[in-house]
């Protein structure tokens, strides 16, 4: 049994994480409570440590008023210290400030603060999100911070903060619904609590994916999981939502693929660590297709603002490294495949079981974003020969699986709707619909528009908007938008699909509709047509037939 009183050992817990006893998410309780930074950071230590360093921190409001999704090339960003962001979270600061008569810039020049542009922000009506951050290059002369995080007690020797990201933020602050690509996850909850979403791989066509905007090896959801709109995305109420509450020491493994939105209760510090797996080579070669493809079109687009599809972490590589991403994964694949591989090994980490020999160092990349220019990680021949059984002793109070909630998705309705005077037979979904039009007000159109984001198609408008005036397209279209007799077809003629024979005032309707749509919005339909990953995954299935690799 483990030593120092916890719970597993490291050949244990790494048996759990690596050996597929883990297929759901798990929290493990008492493993890091004695981890100098479980036990020492706080926002305000670590500011200390940091000094006047200028960070870039992003913000957004903590109640909007839309049921849109805050992408992160939304928010506004802000370079400020993290002692700013204690000053900005300070109460003391804002009960000075509001019974003070003086104007804000006279206030603010106390305690050297007139230059804290955090102040600008309310904490009681915004989040601030100190978000992704390589520890590495934050402490790069704090060797002491770095070595707090010991991920060594989880099976992988060597592995400390160098390898790890942080991420502060205020309550409220969030990440939009995604998965990472590569490896699983392991996230320490060092101060403060955090709620977190979880889908399983199998819930992702009712999350609609997207790749835009472009992040590299992050697949994110259409839908807004904190206010989902379920008229416009009606096949997220099939989905099975597991959700729990992180507090400080608690550990999370996140297994590969799996769905996360994430939102900080509190002011909040986590630490995370994605761990490599020996499959992360066929999903490599499936983001390096990705990104030929989609910065192919969209770098080169006349008529696409880069800053509206492409993340802020994220840069354009030339088509040239782009090909050459594709041609290192292809050759990883090729190696993989290779008779003389060693094909014995039981362990899913990408470099290889460390234990029985506990003096095995690995040193993987330090993060999820670096994963297409280190496309030589390979499996190592040693495995162990660990014969560990899995009782059910092991899940108790110290590992504690995140269960679905059943009924998240009809909580969160429910708190969305205001309106009080509804019917008694209003469905599940019409819950949703808070200053939604009622079922007798909705438009053949509308029905279409559900129709077709049920296809899977980002055409998200409604019949409103479609009647306005919209940019460059606006004046060519004016003329063929449409009419009441348009918007007078009967509903079952628009509800056809493509495939079957359709009235040709029905297709006027979704000619009509294509048209209204500018050249960007069609544009990134087509482009994320084209790189869901069920399509991309048959293409690299298909290249490798080519190449004879399979």
């Amino acid at each position: 049994m483990a030593s120092r009183d916890k719970q597993f050992s490291p050949e244990e817990a790494h048996f759990l994480l690596m050996h597929g006893n883990l297929s759901s998410p798990t929290v493990f309780k008492d493993m890091a409570e004695d981890w100098p930074a479980r036990l020492n950071w706080t926002p305000e230590s670590l500011a200390e440590v940091l000094g006047n360093r200028t960070l870039r921190f992003r913000t957004g409001p903590r109640y909007p008023t839309s049921e849109d999704i805050l992408w992160e090339t939304d928010c506004e960003y802000i370079d400020a210290s993290l002692q700013q962001f204690c000053q900005w979270l300070a109460p003391e600061r804002w009960l000075a400030l509001a019974s003070s008569r003086a104007p804000r810039e006279e206030s603010e020049t106390d305690n050297n603060t007139d230059s804290n542009p955090l102040l600008a922000y309310h904490p009681a009506d915004n989040w601030v999100y100190l978000d992704y951050k390589y520890m590495a290059e934050l402490f790069s002369e704090q060797p002491d911070i770095l070595e707090a995080v010991r991920w060594s007690d989880f099976g992988f020797p060597g592995r400390t903060g160098v390898e790890s990201t942080m991420w502060v933020g205020s309550a409220g602050a969030h990440t939009p619904c995604h998965y990472d690509s590569y490896g699983c996850n392991l996230v320490l909850q060092v101060y403060g609590r955090k709620k977190w979403v979880l889908f399983a791989p199998e819930d992702s066509p009712s999350l609609y994916p997207t790749r835009l905007p472009y992040e590299q090896s992050s697949v994110f959801s259409q839908v807004n999981v904190a206010h989902p709109n379920v008229q416009q995305f009606p096949k997220v109420v099939g989905c099975h939502p597991h959700v729990v509450v992180l507090e400080p020491g608690d550990v999370l493994f996140v297994p590969k693929h799996w769905w996360h939105y994430v939102e900080s209760l509190t002011t909040s510090i986590s630490v995370n660590s994605w761990i490599e797996m020996a499959s992360d080579g066929e999903d490599r070669l499936q983001e390096a297709m990705v990104r030929l493809v989609l910065l192919s079109i969209k770098s080169d687009s006349p008529c696409s603002d880069q800053s509206h599809w492409l993340n802020p972490t994220e840069n354009v590589t030339s088509r040239r490294s782009n090909l050459g991403y594709v041609q290192a994964a292809l050759e990883e694949v090729r190696a993989k495949n290779d008779p003389g591989c060693s094909r014995d090994s039981k362990c899913a980490f990408a470099g290889g079981c460390p234990f029985p020999q506990e003096g095995t160092k690995t040193t993987p990349p330090p993060s999820k974003r670096s994963k297409l220019e280190d496309s030589d990680t390979k499996a190592e021949e040693s495995d162990s020969n660990i014969c560990f059984s899995t009782p059910s002793t092991w899940f108790g109070p110290n590992l504690v699986p995140v269960l679905p909630c059943t009924d998240y998705f009809a909580d969160e309705l429910c708190s969305m709707q205001t309106d009080t005077g509804g019917s008694q037979e209003r469905t599940s979904v019409d819950l949703s619909a808070a200053a939604k039009p009622t079922a007798e007000e909705h438009t053949a159109e509308e029905t279409a528009a559900v129709k077709m984001a049920t296809e899977g198609t980002e055409v998200e408008e409604t019949a409103e908007k479609q009647t306005s005036a919209k940019q460059a397209s606006a004046k060519q279209t004016a003329s063929k938008r449409p009419t009441a007799e348009h918007l007078s077809v009967k509903p079952t003629l628009v509800e056809e699909t493509p495939e079957e024979h359709m009235s040709s005032e029905s297709t006027d309707m979704f000619r009509n509709r294509v048209l209204d749509l500018s050249f960007e919005e069609l544009e990134n339909t087509i482009v994320n047509c084209l790189v869901q990953p069920h399509v991309v995954q048959e293409v690299a299935k298909l290249l490798k037939e080519r190449l004879r690799l399979s």
